[in-house]
């Protein structure tokens, strides 16, 4: 209806018409005439007809027009309903805004890709509002697109205009396409939101960036940021082209090398929404894979190992200043987080306004630089002063959080109009960090979001700039970048509270433990004997024996102790020998042996229980690193210890009995 009436009253909303008022409407203050005229670089006369435009839209709604006073200030006026304004001016249509010629190419492709059979230019004029001319010029910049990615156009003057396509080269350019509409948020959302309505997707991205988090619990794996994001947009193309039966059908070429995560993941997609897939589509998909290097990833088996060296390097961190950032849960959780992502990646910026930062931060980077070749040695990868940085702003944040007992941090998250971008930056958010995420909005709505719920909202995570808000602001690519996450780490260190990816801090009750469901008396051994660490590794690694691990598992254990010092001593008297699943680990196990005058590591350090931990990669081991921790921070070794059979200690370390 409102369209009906604007073309009564003879006007349209260009694209700078409808970015004034969203400018008005966000900032809330006057606006200058010579300010607009820098900024769109166009004449003042250009401008006023821009402001008869939007009084024309804000007439059809019910608004008064907008205010100029005497020193060519532009405002809102007094009575304007602003809620209302946004809320119409993000139903706006194509007859109301009018594209540019990119925007006009991008939306004449989708509507070929969507249209069967032939298509006359007067058709497509029609629904773009533009003349016959227009589209027969877009239509020659359209078909350089199509060309560059083998599709082929016909046209017939009595008919029009079709694109003949192979459909894996028509998913590429859609692909390409998508990814430009996704991350480009200049034009505040509009014409994204136009493509999205068109395209009216049975299943949109949001739902393929949590089923790909799922398979990667599911199956042990990581992908670092670049591979999962292009992994769901490739997914989201595919299954939304194959539910409307455009399958690849041509023969595709078999894979030798392809990664094995992609047909796993294509299968699992497939089974969640109902979507059958044939042989060549898993064949393309694997191509894909290949093509644009997103194999990256990393088994998860190998998480437990590495946390063993994150904990070892916050321990001599805490012994420099006398902290036990090693004890602390979250703080492990989002630096083996950060260090898998940041790894192989090229140089970041990150800068820290030392002002801000806790009293100990030059101690604390000093820690960083002195001891941060434990973290080199096992990652075989220099780390780079940004690199330290940002390790820093984690244990910073981590000794905020240990000074006061306080709650998550409540964070909105605001984008440019699109309810699908604002749902894919709140669930990277979800993967990396706990935040109490306290709305998704778009930027229109966050102004009086933050009045209405100011006293939650800590601070806002948004794709553009918004100004004058009382609570902080952190401006954001789509899709997340590292620079991103070490700002989002750093605000929150800032603020003081709590930070980090998931899980942690919560003791569990005694039916509950890892340790209770692992261990069993049959595999704890005692030993009257002071052993060396290799015959102590040796032989808590032979009790378990061969139904859990080849022979290979132990000899990986001692090599990893000489080649990292002693990494597997979690806490005073106790340490937890291990090495990665690839090493011939069949199933989970836990064993223990139990040396009444000590196991004997470089430096004469000692530790009276040593456990042997194997494991096929599932997160939970977490949960046991820190119950085995807590042993050797309380009077539980020594009791251990005064044991004399397999059953007393089982029952001591159990029951407390």
């Amino acid at each position: 209806m409102y369209c009906l009436l604007v073309m009564k009253a003879g006007g349209d909303m260009k694209k700078r018409s409808a970015d004034i008022l969203l400018d008005l409407l966000e900032t809330r203050k006057k606006i200058c005439f010579d300010k607009l005229s820098e900024q769109y670089q166009v004449s003042e006369r250009t401008l006023r007809k821009d402001i008869k435009e939007i009084n024309d839209f804000l007439e059809t709604i019910g608004q008064c027009d907008l205010q100029i006073d005497v020193n060519g200030k532009i405002t809102l006026d007094k009575t304007a309903d602003c809620q209302v304004i946004r809320d119409e001016l993000y139903k706006i249509d194509l007859y109301m805004y009018r594209m540019m010629q990119a925007e006009r190419c991008i939306y004449i492709i989708v509507l070929l890709a969507t249209q069967i059979g032939y298509m006359t230019m007067e058709k497509i004029a029609e629904e773009l509002f533009v003349s016959r001319l227009t589209v027969i010029n877009d239509i020659e910049l359209v078909k350089q697109q199509l060309k560059d990615f083998d599709i082929e156009t016909k046209t017939k003057s009595s008919k029009g205009i079709f694109i003949q396509y192979k459909e894996e080269n028509l998913r590429l350019l859609l692909i390409s396409l998508f990814h430009k509409i996704i991350t480009n948020v200049r034009n505040k959302g509009i014409f994204q939101q136009i493509i999205l309505r068109k395209l009216n997707e049975k299943y949109p991205l949001p739902q393929f960036v949590k089923y790909i988090q799922q398979f990667e619990i599911n199956n042990d794996l990581l992908l670092n940021e670049t591979v999962f994001y292009q992994n769901a947009l490739y997914l989201s193309v595919a299954f939304n082209r194959m539910a409307t039966g455009k399958y690849i059908i041509s023969k595709q070429e078999h894979v030798e090398n392809g990664d094995n995560y992609a047909e796993d993941l294509l299968n699992f997609i497939s089974f969640q929404i109902g979507v059958g897939i044939n042989e060549n589509e898993k064949l393309f998909y694997k191509q894909y894979i290949m093509r644009n290097h997103l194999d990256a990833i990393t088994k998860k088996g190998k998480d437990a190992e590495l946390s063993s060296i994150i904990i070892y390097f916050l321990s001599k961190i805490g012994n420099e200043i006398d902290i036990p950032f090693q004890e602390d849960r979250l703080l492990l959780q989002s630096l083996l987080q950060h260090i898998k992502s940041v790894i192989g990646q090229d140089e970041f910026y990150i800068d820290i306004d030392e002002e801000e930062a806790p009293s100990e931060y030059q101690e604390i980077f000093g820690a960083v630089r002195k001891h941060v070749y434990i973290l080199e040695r096992y990652l075989n990868e220099s780390l780079t002063d940004n690199m330290m940085k940002a390790i820093v702003i984690h244990i910073c944040a981590s000794l905020i959080r240990s000074r006061a007992d306080i709650e998550k941090l409540s964070v909105l998250i605001a984008c440019p109009g699109s309810v699908a971008t604002g749902k894919l930056l709140e669930a990277q958010v979800k993967n990396y960090f706990d935040f109490n995420i306290v709305g998704v909005v778009p930027v229109r709505r966050v102004y009086d979001e933050v009045e209405t719920k100011g006293n939650i909202v800590d601070f806002v995570i948004s794709t553009v700039a918004i100004e004058n808000l009382t609570c902080p602001i952190l401006m954001v690519n789509p899709v997340l970048e590292i620079n991103d996450l070490n700002a989002i780490q750093k605000q929150a260190f800032i603020l003081g509270r709590l930070i980090s990816r998931n899980n942690g801090g919560t003791v569990q009750n005694e039916s509950q433990t890892k340790l209770k469901k692992m261990l069993t008396a049959n595999h704890i051994v005692i030993s009257n004997e002071m052993l060396s660490y290799e015959e102590g590794i040796r032989l808590v690694g032979s009790i378990l024996g061969k139904e859990y691990y080849t022979v290979s598992y132990i000899d990986k254990m001692l090599e990893n102790v000489k080649k990292y010092g002693p990494y597997i001593i979690l806490s005073p008297g106790v340490a937890l020998a291990h090495a990665s699943a690839e090493n011939g680990v069949h199933k989970e196990g836990l064993s223990l042996l139990v040396s009444k005058k000590g196991i004997v590591f470089d430096g004469d350090v000692k530790v009276y229980l040593l456990f042997c931990f194997c494991t096929r990669g599932d997160e939970t081991y977490l949960e046991l690193f820190h119950e085995i921790m807590d042993l050797g921070r309380s009077e539980r070794v020594e009791k251990v210890i005064q044991k004399h059979d397999c059953e007393g200690v089982y029952k001591e370390l159990i029951t407390g009995t």
